[in-house]
């Protein structure tokens, strides 16, 4: 989930913001940005004014995003100090502080299918099985045993651990609470991930059947090619979200266009 204490001055994207914080990245139009904290900002209550740099080029940013994408967090700070001019600590704010950081997080609770359940299956399964079949040699006297045990327990916990919230984004996108989200900005970060889908980032604004104050959220989709569209800017679309918390929102499939607001209209 996203706070939107302010938003890009290029492309009206919204920023979560850290207190005290002085550089910001826009990961939807690439935009290097500066902010100034509000008089009495103190409070938290104040919004920032938010300037664009002209002197760092996008693709700059670009370059950041795919490092953070590729796990290359510390080489993706170090770019980012250099092309702007920045301090470790500045440039450490600005790239954590950019929605890609969440990335590894928000894929790590993407919905599975079929497939993607019975992988998981098979790889607990088998890790599960070395583990038990180690130990057993281990207390058979063989001590290599414990070689296969221990790593195989290892891996086997850090799959079930990578499984579980996966295996509870799946229960959301089917039988979370209800509502209509408004699509506010999206961008597509990795084209033909896979064939024929790609990973998208896309922030909504949910406004929940049951009723209630809408909230924002971003989140990392694989989409079909022909279903990005769907997603444009304005669309309103059905979703599930988790109730309470509302930290996960995902687009009821097949995706169906309901509504649609004119984002210039906003």
């Amino acid at each position: 989930m996203i706070i939107a204490r302010a938003s890009c001055p290029h492309c009206a994207a919204p920023l979560a913001l850290a207190d005290g914080q002085r550089h910001a990245l826009c990961g939807y139009c690439d935009a290097s940005l500066q902010v100034t904290p509000a008089p009495g900002a103190g409070s938290g209550d104040a919004a920032p004014a938010v300037t664009r740099r002209a002197d760092v080029p996008p693709a700059e940013v670009d370059r950041v995003k795919q490092l953070v994408l590729d796990g290359k967090r510390a080489e993706a700070i170090a770019h980012y100090g250099r092309v702007a001019g920045l301090a470790p600590a500045e440039a450490t704010a600005a790239v954590d502080q950019l929605m890609w950081p969440a990335i590894g997080q928000m894929v790590r609770h993407m919905p599975l299918n079929a497939f993607g359940f019975a992988l998981y299956g098979v790889l607990i399964a088998a890790l599960g099985g070395a583990a038990a079949w180690g130990a057993l040699l281990g207390e058979g006297g063989a001590w290599w045993g414990w070689l296969i045990a221990l790593p195989a327990a290892f891996l086997a916990t850090r799959v079930v651990v990578a499984f579980l919230p996966k295996a509870r984004s799946s229960w959301i996108s089917r039988l979370g609470a209800r509502g209509r989200a408004r699509v506010v900005k999206r961008v597509v970060v990795r084209p033909t991930f896979v064939r024929g889908g790609s990973i998208v980032v896309v922030a909504f604004s949910v406004e929940p059947a049951a009723g209630g104050a809408p909230f924002l959220d971003e989140e990392v989709l694989l989409l079909r090619d022909e279903s990005i569209p769907k997603l444009d800017p304005g669309n309103v679309v059905p979703v599930r979200y988790d109730e309470p918390g509302r930290r996960r929102v995902f687009p009821i499939s097949p995706i169906e266009v309901v509504g649609r607001v004119d984002p210039v209209a906003q």
